[in-house]
């Protein structure tokens, strides 16, 4: 649909942040709550939930003719995320800003039928209003690639405004770890800026001023994890500029995809990757076993030996391959060698 024009004069942040908090303050107060539960049980308790669905904060904007805004959350576990600290059992809210047009009553009936172009100042103001002051001071806004394929511009899960923030298992916001990883928040999502602090919040803004927008996490990070948050990964065998092209991207993608924590499940902890001309064999732990496993792959050695999508390039075979191990380790499949030895070069 056309995107609404956005009108002269609007109100700063501020003030929009303080209307809607004033009007939406009932359903704002039930989402918060929801979130509470959420992050100190693990769970929303079904009455909750039905109370929030039952009423939405939507409602006309501030700024613009004929454009409506709804705002939701959405949360994922954070802790394999980054290196956030012992004991916060972190979790990741997701306020996602959504915007229809005024012909639908409402956002159940506007479906996919979004407007992709919204006014940024006042998108930041509704989340701004949902997640209150404190929880706001430790929010960002992700960015997102602009490398897209063009269908994606019109696509809601790429178009729509998305902010974050880290919240605590005791409900408290927390600054995102230095090493944090944002392409796992959500797709297409490169980095992230963080939303400015209330001025009163001295103690976070000197923080900022000092070291940035993020948590240091020398001294906690997981002793087996690289600064990057990263898994460290010894690669053995053959130099990849030994293998073809396409091995070499294909193993080159595995290697990247393992070292990300949590990629396949929070129990699998890569040790070494060891490169054969026709073979990569991932090594690692499980869980708290003391055996180690191995998984491996025969990457394609020329681009005829990849098939059509979605394993039609080796970054997509890898993430396939990775997928595919996902799924057999979580229904019990431990197999494939314990205290594998492969030889070293």
């Amino acid at each position: 649909m056309t995107p609404p024009t956005e009108s002269d004069g609007a109100l700063d942040r501020a003030a929009m942040t303080e209307q809607l908090t004033t009007r939406f303050a009932d359903r704002i107060a039930d989402h918060r709550e929801t979130l509470r539960r959420l992050v100190a049980t693990g769970e929303t308790p079904h009455h909750q939930s039905a109370l929030v669905d039952s009423r939405p904060v939507e409602g006309p904007s501030l700024t613009t003719p004929h454009l409506r805004i709804h705002v939701r959350h959405s949360c994922q576990d954070a802790d394999e995320l980054g290196s956030f600290p012992p004991g916060a059992a972190p979790v990741c809210v997701r306020i996602h800003v959504e915007g229809y047009s005024d012909r639908y009553p409402d956002r159940r009936s506007a479906k996919s039928d979004l407007v992709h172009t919204m006014p940024a100042t006042e998108c930041e103001a509704w989340a701004r209003a949902l997640l209150g002051r404190q929880w706001s001071d430790y929010a960002y806004e992700v960015i997102r690639r602009t490398d897209v394929d063009p269908r994606m511009h019109t696509d809601m899960a790429y178009t729509q405004p998305l902010f974050v923030v880290f919240l605590a298992s005791d409900g408290s916001a927390l600054l995102a770890p230095d090493n944090i990883v944002w392409n796992r928040v959500w797709p297409k999502v490169t980095d992230a800026r963080k939303l400015d602090p209330d001025p009163a919040s001295t103690a976070l803004l000197a923080h900022i001023a000092r070291v940035g927008p993020y948590a240091p996490t020398d001294g906690i990070r997981h002793p087996d994890t690289e600064p990057d948050g990263g898994w460290r990964l010894d690669v053995t065998g053959l130099p990849l500029g030994e293998l073809t092209d396409t091995a070499a991207a294909t193993v080159r993608a595995l290697r990247d995809g393992i070292r990300v924590r949590g990629t396949i499940t929070k129990q699998f902890r890569p040790v070494r990757l060891h490169v054969e001309r026709d073979r990569a064999v991932v090594h690692f732990r499980w869980a708290r076993n003391l055996n180690t496993f191995a998984l491996d792959m025969r990457p394609p050695q020329t681009g005829n030996d990849l098939a059509g999508p979605p394993w039609h390039t080796p970054v997509a075979l890898a993430a396939a391959v990775m997928a595919r191990w996902q799924e057999e380790l979580r229904t019990g499949l431990l197999i494939h060698g314990t205290r594998h030895t492969a030889p070293r070069r």
